[in-house]
């Protein structure tokens, strides 16, 4: 399983935090996993039950996919929506339970076509204050994760950022370097869903 290995990272780093957007459906496969990640302190969030794309998935449905995710896992503060698709009626909907995410930057790691180095230099030259960064730890990015989280973490302390999960309020930012919570979105390698 990747989650583990990414957690293991970033404890090495320095005991970093993370926000966790989780997949319903491999949580409900891996609940050691979600226990492991609020043990350690991280943020666990919704990512919905059946990483479902809001453009083509009905509001009824797609809300349904919340909500199991949400029983899934307990009560969770975010929802980040799968591919980052998502439709205005959706956010209006899910904005009253929860606080819909998106980020600023994406790794790139899901992306057979790039290696490991690629993904690195692309975050390296789009990270800024307050950003906010995406990570996947699935098999299918793992020839790329397993490169460039950990460069890239020592990249971001030996540029002065600071890695936590996501504060109470994602439009609020500091004066101070903020590279936004390595959002990963577990779980978890053994199997083979999008992630």
């Amino acid at each position: 399983h990747l989650t583990p290995w990414v957690m293991e990272q970033l404890k090495e780093a320095g005991d970093l935090k993370a926000t966790f957007f989780c997949v319903g459906e491999q949580a409900a496969s891996h609940p050691e996993i979600i226990h492991d990640l609020r043990t350690a302190g991280h943020e666990v969030a919704n990512h919905s039950h059946g990483h479902e794309s809001g453009w083509s998935t009905s509001r009824k449905s797609y809300l349904r996919s919340y909500l199991e995710c949400e029983e899934e896992l307990g009560a969770t503060a975010r929802f980040r929506p799968p591919y980052g698709r998502i439709t205005p009626q959706q956010a209006r909907a899910l904005s009253k339970r929860t606080q819909v995410v998106m980020w600023d930057v994406l790794s790139g790691d899901f992306d057979r076509t790039r290696s490991g180095s690629d993904c690195l230099n692309s975050l390296k030259k789009l990270t800024r204050p307050g950003s906010i960064i995406v990570f996947h730890d699935s098999e299918k990015a793992a020839p790329r994760l397993l490169y460039a989280l950990p460069k890239y973490l020592a990249w971001l302390a030996k540029s002065g950022y600071r890695v936590q999960a996501l504060p109470e309020n994602t439009s609020t930012k500091s004066n101070d370097k903020w590279a936004g919570g390595l959002r990963a979105k577990p779980i978890l390698v053994s199997q083979t869903p999008y992630k």
